[in-house]
């Protein structure tokens, strides 16, 4: 892939990781929330994971291509993001954003490379 097939997927996952940290937020304080995840929470939250973004790719762009290929690819939908992002928030009240944000991406990189092993 090449850096410009990463932006197109990031400006998809950007939408999507959005959608479902506020979701995950707004039922976990049961409130209407409106997140846009900024940049530096993508690239720590990837850090914390141990996850490097490829050559010429910033980190929140792979942050959220990584999030828009496993939706793409029917590995994970955005319900069970939500979902799964709201338990872990549920378990870690103490920084419910940065919990999400990790959580998402935690998930979705679960997703992608149990694949790529059973292949």
């Amino acid at each position: 892939m090449t850096e410009r097939d990463y932006k197109k997927l990031a400006k998809l996952g950007d939408s999507i990781i959005n959608c479902v940290v506020s979701a995950a937020l707004t039922l976990h304080l049961e409130e209407p929330v409106n997140v846009k995840v900024p940049n530096k929470k993508l690239r720590d939250a990837l850090r914390k994971l141990g996850e490097k973004s490829p050559p010429g790719v910033e980190p929140w762009d792979w942050a959220e291509a990584l999030v828009a290929l496993a939706w793409l690819k029917s590995r994970i939908s955005i319900d069970d993001m939500i979902i799964e992002t709201l338990n872990s928030i549920t378990k870690n009240q103490e920084k419910p954003l940065d919990t999400a944000v990790q959580a998402v991406l935690s998930i979705c990189l679960r997703k992608l490379y149990q694949t790529r092993r059973q292949l």
